[in-house]
């Protein structure tokens, strides 16, 4: 996929700030393999102190294997069909075979919070319309991959994984949350908005 939204921010302290030294898509990674592997392969290399990643790093707890977060890495990993993560109907099937569905959508604290905060989220078991399966699975292989360690169970080490939900955040913030990657004059106005108060925070 040549125009993936899926883009690497690389930041480096600045005085008493942190600037923006870089900013690419995925497929600029230099090297062999797919840019997914490529990624991993940076990541695991773990020359940065923290990587926040926009993507779920887990599912509701009823629906992890035996309740443990690690045991979810390791059934990702073992879906997974020639190096690559599974499906998000073969992800979802695995984790829900066998459990009685309460919603069809089901959805982690936190994300019934943000909704209760006017948020749109997204079910990481759905896999129909706005699903968000797919790309926990994809995610959870990421985690899985790289071996790296994750917030919240380790901290203060360098290589740190942390998942990140920027409209969330931008919500917290009182910004545009919405619409602000929209190609119209509304995304571009969203977008000053956003970067103006960036750039004025320390």
């Amino acid at each position: 996929c040549s125009k993936s939204n899926v883009w690497i921010a690389e930041i480096t302290p600045f005085d008493d700030r942190v600037r923006l030294q870089s900013l690419r898509r995925v497929q600029e990674l230099e090297g062999d393999g797919s840019p997914f592997e490529l990624l991993a392969d940076l990541l695991s290399k773990r020359n940065f102190l923290a990587a926040a990643i926009d993507a779920p790093f887990s599912v509701p707890k009823e629906f992890l294997p035996n309740g443990s977060h690690k045991e979810l890495l390791e059934a990702v990993a073992k879906l997974s069909v020639q190096k690559s993560f599974p499906s998000a109907q073969t992800f979802a099937d695995s984790l829900v075979a066998g459990r009685k569905m309460v919603v069809s959508k089901p959805l982690r604290k936190t994300e019934r919070a943000w909704q209760q905060r006017g948020i749109n989220v997204r079910s990481t078991l759905w896999t129909g319309p706005r699903g968000g399966a797919a790309m926990t699975a994809s995610c959870l292989y990421l985690l899985r991959k790289t071996e790296c360690p994750i917030w919240p169970w380790s901290t203060c080490v360098p290589g740190l994984l942390a998942e990140a939900f920027p409209a969330a955040q931008l919500k917290h913030w009182n910004l545009p949350f919405q619409r602000y990657n929209d190609p119209d004059e509304v995304g571009a106005a969203n977008r000053k908005m956003i970067v103006s108060f960036l750039a004025d925070r320390r």
